[in-house]
């Protein structure tokens, strides 16, 4: 309790023992009147004693009276304490739901990112054996280069659908910044930052014609895309070499730039640049000298304007930071 509320409790209990005196005393005067032969001491002993049990019944009342006040404090105090965890939980809950809704705008996934067991060559082709799959996007199985199952993110909902997922950058979650092992095999998380594989992307489009598609998303929330009638991988002897063009779109051609180009890594340098683009931009691409784009470059969480960044040139001729990029391949009908 505050040094107030006592020094007001004490100046209260100080005039209550005032009060019991004077009472007593003018009732021990009658006493002392009534009888004068009394013994003084006697009747002094006797007035404290009386003075005593009435100070120690006020105190005891005022103590109680303390208790309820001091319980009421602390539930007071424990109520706003409430309301504020409560405030705190509701702010929460509702940023949470905003970022939730803020990934499913960028991922174009579905409300609680499915895993369908569905299994295709492509995404493609489990949308044409699986008709009921159409406007579903989800997390589907694709078959990998040693026929084994390999998961990958369906959008079934863009122009049509029927896209499989080769990259995706959203949220800075996974390192891009890796050898030429990783970038063969592919890593990270279908459903946020990935990449799917040199290989398979080399093993799907040998069987088919392909086309590309690029979405990406500034952090002001423009968006553009840009699709390529074209787009193929070639083997691992050739360095993965890249095959795009047939350029469309709102987004700007920065891929055609790295057509015929080899891919190149950290431990790889495959480009034409005349010192090694993947190791001073911190990246991996078909680097020329030594790009447009950087789809696998830093990612950063807010708008900034560096070519180390994830960037597409052509959008609107600036090297700005971009909040997320989709690539995505289907066979061309």
């Amino acid at each position: 309790m505050g040094f107030d509320f006592i020094l007001t409790m004490c100046t209260k209990w100080t005039l209550c023992i005032v009060s019991v005196w004077i009472s007593l005393l003018h009732t021990m005067h009658g006493q002392l009147l009534y009888n004068e032969n009394s013994n003084s001491q006697h009747i002094t002993q006797n007035i404290e004693r009386r003075v005593m049990l009435k100070l120690d019944g006020i105190m005891k009342e005022k103590i109680n009276e303390m208790d309820k006040i001091q319980k009421e404090n602390m539930k007071q105090s424990f109520r706003a304490e409430l309301d504020q965890l409560k405030s705190m939980m509701e702010n929460m809950m509702t940023n949470m739901t905003e970022s939730y809704k803020n990934l499913r705008n960028i991922c174009n996934c579905t409300y609680k990112a499915v895993e369908y067991d569905k299994t295709g060559i492509d995404c493609a082709d489990i949308l044409k054996k699986f008709p009921e799959t159409r406007n579903k996007n989800g997390v589907y199985n694709i078959t990998g280069p040693q026929k084994d199952k390999k998961s990958v993110f369906c959008d079934m909902t863009t122009d049509k659908g029927g896209w499989t997922v080769i990259q995706q950058r959203i949220n800075g979650a996974t390192e891009f910044y890796r050898n030429w092992s990783e970038y063969k095999k592919g890593f990270g998380s279908p459903i946020e930052d990935h990449w799917l594989g040199l290989e398979l992307m080399h093993t799907l489009t040998t069987k088919k014609t392909y086309e590309l598609r690029v979405d990406v998303q500034r952090f002001n929330g423009d968006q553009a895309y840009a699709t390529y009638s074209t787009f193929s991988v070639a083997s691992e002897v050739t360095k993965y070499r890249l095959n795009v063009s047939g350029y469309t779109g709102t987004a700007g051609d920065s891929m055609t730039y790295s057509d015929g180009m080899k891919f190149s890594t950290k431990d790889q340098d495959n480009d034409d640049d005349s010192g090694q683009c993947a190791t001073y931009w911190k990246s991996a691409w078909w680097f020329k000298s030594c790009f447009y784009t950087n789809p696998n470059g830093q990612y950063t969480d807010s708008e900034k304007r560096d070519w180390k960044y994830v960037v597409w040139y052509h959008w609107k001729k600036e090297n700005f930071s971009l909040k997320s990029i989709k690539m995505m391949i289907r066979p061309k009908n």
